[in-house]
C-alpha cells in the first residue's frame, strides 16, 4: 500500500483513510475494472444491434477478457494481483470465487444459446 500511496502522491495514512487493507483496495480496483469492462461490453452490444446472435455476444465478451487494449491489460494485471491476494485472504477469495462462478455461468448460458441458434440443429 505504501507503493500505491507514493505513486498517487499521497501519504500512506491518507490512503488508509479510504482503504483499510490491501484486499479492500484490490476489491475496489476490481469492482471499478469490472464496471469499465461492463460499459465497454454494453457499447459493443449496442453496435451489434437489437437481436445479436449469441455467438457474437460471446465473442464480444471473451474478447474483452483478452489484454488487447490498455484497459484490458490493466484489468488483466489487477486480476493477477487479486488472485494472488485471494490465496491469503478469505474475503477476497470468496469474492473472487463468486465472480468467477458468475462469469462461468454467463459464458455457459451464451454457449447454450449459440448452439440452440444453429440452423437445422436437432433439438
Amino acid at each position: 500500500m505504501r507503493e500505491v500511496a507514493q505513486e498517487a502522491g499521497i501519504s500512506h495514512g491518507a490512503l488508509q483513510h479510504y482503504f483499510a487493507s490491501r484486499g479492500a483496495m484490490l476489491s475496489f480496483a476490481m469492482d471499478f475494472a469490472s464496471e469499465q469492462t461492463s460499459q465497454r461490453v454494453g457499447l459493443g452490444l449496442q453496435e451489434l444491434g437489437d437481436r445479436p446472435h449469441p455467438r457474437d455476444v460471446l465473442r464480444l465478451m471473451l474478447a474483452e477478457t483478452l489484454p488487447l487494449h490498455a484497459d484490458a491489460r490493466a484489468t488483466s494485471r489487477m486480476s493477477a494481483a487479486y488472485v494472488l491476494e485471494a490465496l491469503h485472504d478469505e474475503d477476497v477469495h470468496a469474492r473472487a470465487r463468486g465472480g468467477l462462478l458468475q462469469g462461468r455461468a454467463l459464458v455457459e448460458q451464451l454457449i447454450r444459446r449459440a448452439i440452440a441458434a444453429v440452423p437445422g440443429r436437432i433439438r
